[in-house]
């Protein structure tokens, strides 16, 4: 009995012992194997580590600032403005005491602009902006524990050094429109008016601008808000361009290039010349155009039949593959009662110019065929007309041209 107590302990002990070294061998594994996949900090020889800490190192730009702009209203004071846009009256306060100095707030004029720069949150009120005049404006820095107030003489003029966005605006002149009421409306300061105006006026006279005409004028879009350069259409053919300079403004007027091309058209009298043109799709221009050139040979307001035929080979403008206007009637054919009348111009170089006929010879005569051009017959000859002042039929026994005085 007692040696089979000393053999159980006996087995006991050696099961204890080798549990023991199964679990010292596994630990060393465990910790030679963490060894292995550990990383080495070698950052200062440009490891992924280092990559990774500069990374975090950038500094994330600041959101910018919410700006709201405001002007000053007629009986409105600088603290009711402040409250009105929610800034605690302790706030106003400190700013007109840290300001006055510089200028004294309490003295806003009706029409001065005022911004006011708010966090990103909109929570705080960081800076502060007023229209002092044209020529300064007054700057405020707002900080946590001080308010800084500077005078800063407004630039009216871009520098060439400017190299900002700048906003495009297209526009067309209306009737009732001036360049004044224009540029004043794109946000440009009187005093730039008035220099753009009396720096240009040895080119163009801006005071002239034609309703219906293109205006494109490219602006800064920080305040105080700077002209960058304005084209102005004078016509079809040409085109002013204003930019700053030297702080003043330059102008020149550029003549575009005109491609000149040449079309065909023809047509049968049905009632008058010019119904019958428009029907064929002739402008109103080349139509009058062609009773210039043939006024010498034929009557149109008397002579014209229907059956008659016409036919006119004419220039038109254009730029940039823009059509921009009809030109000189080139050539053209009118069967008038079944007589062919043919005219072609011609022009020397010199003083010669004019239409002449197939044989060479100038169609312009000493008289017209009728007392004025072909423009508009006011009254025709009729025995049954009706009396513009007596209301009742009456013969007409004339033709009545129509004319300026």
């Amino acid at each position: 009995m007692v040696g089979y107590r000393r053999t159980r302990k006996r087995r006991v002990f050696w099961i204890f012992l080798g549990l023991l070294f199964l679990i010292t061998i596994w630990v060393v594994y465990l910790h030679e194997s963490d060894e292995d996949q550990a990383p080495i900090h070698v950052a200062e020889e440009g490891s992924e580590y280092l990559a990774l800490d500069q990374q975090a190192s950038v500094q994330i730009e600041a959101p910018e600032p919410i700006k709201k702009t405001l002007s000053v209203n007629r009986g409105e004071s600088f603290l009711g403005m402040m409250q009105e846009n929610g800034i605690a009256q302790t706030q106003s306060f400190d700013i007109l005491v840290a300001t006055k100095g510089v200028f004294d707030l309490a003295k806003v004029l009706p029409g001065h602009e005022v911004i006011l720069l708010f966090s990103s949150d909109g929570l705080n009120l960081i800076g502060l902006d007023y229209e002092i005049s044209d020529q300064y404006r007054l700057r405020v820095a707002i900080h946590e524990d001080r308010i800084d107030a500077s005078k800063v003489e407004v630039q009216h003029i871009l520098p060439a050094t400017y190299s900002g966005e700048l906003k495009q605006l297209e526009l067309v002149v209306k009737k009732g429109d001036s360049i004044y009421s224009i540029l004043h409306g794109c946000g440009l300061s009187d005093y730039q008016i008035d220099c753009i105006t009396r720096s240009v006026k040895k080119v163009y006279n801006l005071s002239g601008i034609v309703p219906g005409n293109q205006l494109n004028i490219w602006v800064t879009e920080d305040t105080p808000v700077l002209l960058g350069r304005l084209t102005y259409e004078i016509d079809d053919l040409n085109l002013l361009e204003v930019e700053p300079e030297n702080g003043t403004f330059s102008a020149k007027k550029q003549t575009l290039s005109v491609d000149t091309r040449y079309e065909r058209a023809e047509g049968t009298i049905e009632s008058s010349l010019y119904q019958s043109g428009i029907a064929a799709g002739i402008s109103p221009e080349v139509i009058m155009e062609l009773t210039d050139v043939f006024a010498w040979d034929i009557n149109f307001f008397t002579e014209i039949r229907p059956g008659d035929t016409f036919t006119a080979v004419y220039e038109t403008y254009w730029v940039e593959d823009a059509f921009k206007g009809y030109g000189r009637v080139i050539a053209a054919r009118f069967v008038n009662q079944n007589q062919k009348h043919l005219a072609i111009y011609f022009d020397s170089g010199n003083s010669e110019r004019g239409y002449y006929d197939a044989g060479g010879k100038p169609i312009q005569k000493l008289f017209l065929k009728a007392p004025l051009n072909y423009r508009r017959i006011s009254s025709g000859f009729t025995y049954h007309r009706m009396h513009p002042v007596y209301h009742v039929v009456r013969p007409h026994l004339g033709v009545d041209y129509a004319a300026p005085t």
